[in-house]
């Protein structure tokens, strides 16, 4: 007995939905449950957040399956994430498959998964390794640096948080909208920011133009100012010119501590 034309056509659809999506049925689902999103009411990456993709219950899932040690090793894991961004740029996150991260890295995907269980776990990763040179790249200039001012030291560290952030905007808003929060994410997330606020507290200390009186609560609010503000504006499908915003947001910081 022939299926009806109809039928038939809707079964081919989703057959070829879950071979565009890779092996892995969650990103088999994912990319359908996309597409279903789609149909109804268009959403983009420029335009909303993406809506209904499932996440995995296992945090183990979100976890990267082996550390690199030895050079090849780590070469071929940046070559993941380096693909992974690419292809999540180019197709977006349900359409961003294992198989296509694997091709564009121009390994097996076998290969791939030695070192990511699946495409949560590459987002995952990316978005620590986001963290993790914001980071590096801030204790670098320091170190490098002679601020002997507060503006100068407000002005170090926006433009390390615009250089960490001079990535493709789609890129940035995958990380924003996208991406996975993992417990280990989001307590990372959580001792860079104490981390973080408990330098700027010290760092505001030391200069007698500052006039806030709850040091506390202006280093907390500063180091998240900076950070949110550049992640999205330069994240924003008309993102501002970054000299623009890296002098604006100097001097807004400036007079909020300063009082000028």
């Amino acid at each position: 007995m022939h299926k009806p034309a109809r039928t038939r056509r809707r079964h081919c659809s989703h057959l070829a939905r879950d071979v565009c999506c890779g092996d892995d049925p969650r990103e088999a689902l994912s990319c359908r449950i996309g597409a279903q999103t789609r149909r109804r009411s268009r959403p983009s990456l420029r335009s909303a957040p993406y809506l209904g993709r499932p996440v995995p219950i296992d945090p183990h899932e979100l976890q990267p399956r082996k550390r690199p040690q030895q050079q090849r090793s780590q070469q071929t894991r940046e070559h993941i994430l380096e693909a992974a961004i690419d292809v999540f740029t180019e197709y977006g996150y349900a359409r961003g498959t294992t198989n296509r991260i694997a091709e564009r890295a121009e390994i097996s995907i076998g290969s791939l998964y030695q070192y990511y269980p699946n495409k949560d776990a590459i987002v995952i990763d990316l978005a620590t390794r986001h963290l993790d040179n914001g980071v590096a790249d801030f204790n670098r200039r320091r170190q490098t640096g002679s601020a002997d001012t507060l503006e100068a030291v407000l002005h170090d560290m926006v433009g390390t948080a615009i250089d960490n952030h001079r990535h493709d905007p789609e890129y940035l808003r995958l990380l924003i909208e996208q991406a996975p929060r993992s417990g280990e994410l989001m307590a990372k997330v959580a001792a860079l920011q104490d981390a973080s606020s408990h330098r700027m507290r010290d760092l505001l200390a030391t200069y007698p133009e500052v006039v806030v009186e709850d040091l506390d609560t202006a280093a907390r609010l500063t180091v998240t100012t900076i950070e949110l503000v550049v992640h999205h504006m330069l994240a924003a499908p008309s993102a501002l010119d970054t000299g623009d915003l890296h002098k604006e947001l100097v001097a807004m910081l400036t007079r909020y501590l300063t009082g000028d």
